[in-house]
């Protein structure tokens, strides 16, 4: 316990010791000549016993020199001797079997070798390489076997969902290996189940915003969807959410985050022509904030674009270009 002095083991750092901490079972000791240091069991060869104990500062640590001189001088005044080191009699039986083991080192072989103390180190070496080669594989086995499960569970989900066939890609998994992002597998089931068709460009900005927007504003945005058409739409797209998260639930893995609409309103807005200055009163949101959330809308009606049918396509290059305007068109440059 802190305060308590004892004898430290033989050495540079032998002598007389305090503890000053211990943590994990392992005391800082602050010995005569004002050096600190942890100890552990193994540099003990006998269990230390308590020779005496001394008050230590009440503040301070032995970090502080002014501290360690305090203590020190404390230590030195002591009249205490640190106990003799016990004798251990040697067990008959190991001493027996140590002579026989010497023995059939003697007679064997590689004993006369004139270079038997440079195989000795290289064969140390070797098996040093051997012992961190075989925990290098460990560790890349885990990390495999790691990949493997989480690649069965994707491929389950892309499998239920109808991606993927045995090992052959569906007409869908064509398509949704062209889309990047969380919302991938939910932007190309929404294609699948035309979500998008006869719509509005801004209206397909808005509905498509709830899959890439994440709020960082202090107070959320509302959330609610600009039109009768589009509410019905999100309300559809949340039902398909819904099932793609069941089924990612059935082979426990996690692939699209939540929709968020609070962007919906105010990308609706801007795509319909409505000026920056009243898009952003009514939401107070920052204008970096607005340019960065149009720019991976963009990005993410460009994806769609290239990927949907014809009559889609269209609606979609429709929708980028009522966004890509302004002050967003003037940043890409």
């Amino acid at each position: 316990r802190p305060g308590e002095v004892i004898a430290v083991p033989n050495g540079k750092r032998g002598g007389l010791g305090v503890i000053v901490s211990s943590r994990d079972g392992k005391p800082t000791v602050l010995t005569q000549d004002r050096r600190f240091f942890r100890l552990a069991a193994r540099d003990f060869p006998d269990p230390p016993a308590v020779l005496t104990r001394i008050p230590l500062p009440r503040s301070g640590s032995a970090r502080s020199s002014r501290y360690r001189r305090d203590v020190a001088a404390k230590l030195v005044s002591l009249r205490v001797r640190p106990p003799k080191a016990a004798k251990h009699r040697a067990d008959p039986k190991v001493e027996r079997e140590a002579a026989k083991l010497e023995e059939r080192a003697t007679a064997h072989p590689c004993h006369d070798c004139p270079e038997r103390g440079k195989h000795e180190r290289w064969a140390k070496r070797v098996d040093e390489r051997m012992a961190s080669l075989s925990s290098i594989r460990r560790r890349i086995r885990v990390r495999t076997e790691t990949l493997a499960r989480q690649f069965d569970r994707v491929l389950g989900v892309l499998r239920d969902l109808g991606y993927v066939e045995g090992w052959d890609v569906t007409e869908k998994g064509r398509s949704l290996s062209r889309i990047y992002g969380e919302g991938d597998i939910l932007v190309a089931e929404a294609l699948s189940r035309g979500l998008f068709d006869h719509l509005e460009p801004a209206e397909v900005a808005a509905l498509l915003s709830s899959v890439v927007y994440e709020g960082r504003e202090r107070v959320p945005l509302s959330g609610d969807m600009p039109t009768p058409t589009t509410k019905d739409r999100y309300e559809l797209l949340q039902r398909t959410w819904r099932t793609i998260r069941r089924t990612e639930d059935e082979h426990q893995v996690q692939l699209c985050r939540e929709l968020e609409a609070g962007f919906a309103s105010p990308i609706f807005h801007w795509a319909n022509g409505r000026p920056l200055d009243e898009v952003l009163a009514e939401t107070e949101m920052a204008p970096g904030d607005f340019v960065r959330n149009c720019k991976q809308l963009l990005d993410l009606l460009r994806q769609v674009e290239e990927v949907a049918r014809p009559e889609v396509a269209v609606l979609f290059g429709r929708a980028r270009s009522a966004v890509l305007r302004g002050v967003v068109a003037y940043t890409g440059l």
